[in-house]
């Protein structure tokens, strides 16, 4: 918290900082053409003047910016906790994130995103959150088809037990709803990421392939296996 807190007031400095020295410039440019009166060369000079006191200070401010940013890459990368498992690496800035976050393979999806939540009263380790993962991918294929089975049913389902979207690329009007087969709809939605607490529940994050524009679905469940709840994002 001390960090962000930090980082916060050095970002509104550099604000200010940039604010004060466009009006210096400005008032450097006016003094310039003051100074310069009726000096025939004012076409030349004017440009290259205002060049050199435009640019010269942006030159050394990404200078010492990209010294200060290595410096902060490298801190990141000296204080970064990695779990290495046979799911896949998670990794932890434990500065700056409150959880573990990972890839691994799910179903179909080679890069399913994973984020665990840490141990209470460690920033080392994501013991059950990991066995909860594990418990959660042994039967993925079963999770898979029963999450995909939920967001389906869950959807606006017409007379016809079609499922009414309202994108996808299907005529010149995305948003005027049209429909498609519940099998259809389970073919086109992937997961995204998989976020677990250590209490067992189950946040899973599913993108809808512009069915619905620009929106995913969340769905919330819990290691017992209970479904429980979905919702619309974006």
């Amino acid at each position: 918290m001390e960090y962000r807190k930090k980082r916060a007031i050095l970002e509104t400095l550099k604000t200010v900082l940039i604010w004060i020295w466009f009006i210096i410039f400005v008032l450097l440019c006016l003094l310039y053409l003051v100074a310069i009166g009726d000096d025939p060369l004012i076409p030349l000079k004017v440009p290259l003047i205002v060049t050199v006191l435009w640019f010269l200070p942006i030159i050394i401010y990404c200078v010492i910016s990209g010294r200060i940013n290595k410096k902060k890459r490298k801190e990141i990368e000296e204080r970064t906790i990695v779990i290495h498992d046979q799911l896949g690496d998670f990794s932890i800035d434990p500065v700056l994130d409150d959880k573990f976050d990972g890839h691994i393979k799910w179903c179909d999806e080679e890069n399913c995103g994973v984020y665990l939540e840490k141990d209470p009263g460690t920033e080392a380790t994501a013991v059950k959150a990991l066995e909860i993962l594990h418990k959660l991918c042994d039967d993925m294929q079963d999770w898979e088809q029963r999450l995909k089975e939920y967001s389906a049913d869950n959807s606006d389902i017409n007379e016809e037990g079609m499922i009414e979207i309202w994108g996808g690329g299907y005529g010149e009007n995305e948003e005027e709803p049209h429909a498609i087969t519940k099998e259809e709809y389970m073919k086109r939605i992937s997961i995204c990421f998989i976020d677990i607490s250590i209490d067992g529940e189950l946040f899973f994050m599913y993108d809808l392939d512009g069915m619905f524009t620009d929106h995913s679905e969340a769905i919330c469940a819990n290691i017992s296996g209970e479904i429980y709840e979905s919702k619309l994002c974006g």
